[in-house]
């Protein structure tokens, strides 16, 4: 009997050794990073991506430009098998920042293989597969890429602003803590050598008007829009500023002014800001799709310590265009 007794207690004691030996094994498998010589987790968020495209009909999917992020560089202690040492991305971008860039007529991917990259801009990002090392310690560094391909809709220059990416885990599903932002901005290069914008003449008529109408500093106002079509063979939206330039006197550079004791400014309607002569405003992308129309005003009013002269009066003034 005190022989079986100690034959249960050796076996008893063998089990425990190989659980906890079983047990140590699991604790250590994976990748454990941190940041390499003090560094940052990631690189500069901020990422350029110059879209060199050609006038006529894009395609979706044609890659309009890539641009990739500076190193992340880490220092990392490998171990258990190749799927235990394995580092993948997960992707958390928002469906706001997503559904930002389809509006823009861009399709986003990232990768770092370039036979395996990912859609940002999926309902559904899968992860991507950084790359596995062999066990031990290693400083280890890597980039990705980000690639813009041709969506639907007008296409046009864009920035997201700082938005989370994602962050990093091993094989094992264990998050490094490291969360990575970008900022990427996409910014159309050559697409239209030579664009046409077509706007019709204005007049704006004040019918007719009498003394009365300006006692007391009243000013007399009439509306106006400035309408604008592309007409060329561009696809793409183009990026729309505007100046006004009088072919006669103006004051200050607001003001028109006449013979007859008036003057006349120009207000933007969309900022109710008076507009200067001469100077461009950034009036923002129109499109075949997406024509701009531009809302003004102009307020006629009496000079100071000037007489009103009764008879017809006119002035041209000239619109000028800038874009991109």
């Amino acid at each position: 009997m005190k022989n079986n007794k100690k034959q249960l207690i050796k076996a008893r004691k063998g089990i425990l050794g190989m659980m906890l030996l079983a047990f140590g094994h699991d604790v250590y498998a994976g990748a454990d990073c941190v940041p390499n010589g003090g560094h940052n987790w990631n690189p500069s968020p901020l990422i350029n991506i110059d879209m060199n495209t050609t006038p006529g009909s894009i395609p979706a999917g044609t890659i309009l430009g890539t641009a990739s992020t500076g190193f992340f560089s880490w220092r990392c202690n490998f171990s258990g098998n190749t799927q235990d040492r394995m580092i993948y991305f997960v992707n958390q971008t928002s469906a706001t920042t997503k559904a930002y860039l389809l509006s823009n007529g861009v399709r986003l991917y990232q990768y770092t293989d370039p036979n395996r990259p990912v859609e940002i801009t999926a309902t559904n990002t899968p992860r991507i597969e950084v790359g596995y090392w062999s066990p031990g310690q290693y400083n280890i560094a890597f980039i990705y890429i980000y690639e813009l391909k041709r969506g639907v809709g007008p296409l046009k220059s864009f920035d997201t602003g700082l938005f989370t990416v994602g962050y990093h885990v091993d094989g094992t599903g264990r998050n490094f803590g490291d969360i990575y932002r970008a900022q990427i901005v996409g910014k159309l290069v050559n697409y239209c050598p030579t664009p046409i914008v077509r706007m019709s003449n204005k007049v704006v008529d004040f019918k007719e008007l009498t003394a009365e109408n300006f006692e007391n500093g009243q000013i007399v106002r009439e509306n106006f829009s400035l309408d604008l079509v592309p007409d060329s063979t561009c696809e793409a939206a183009l990026e729309v500023s505007v100046a006004f330039q009088s072919n006669s006197g103006v004051v200050n550079k607001k003001y028109i002014v006449f013979d007859n004791g008036l003057q006349a400014a120009i207000t933007d309607r969309t900022n109710n800001q008076q507009v200067a002569f001469d100077q461009y405003y950034y009036k923002g992308s129109i499109s075949k799709q997406q024509p701009g129309y531009f809302p003004y005003s102009v307020e006629l009013s009496k000079k100071d310590a000037e007489a009103i002269k009764s008879g017809q009066f006119s002035n041209t003034v000239n619109v000028l265009f800038s874009y991109r």
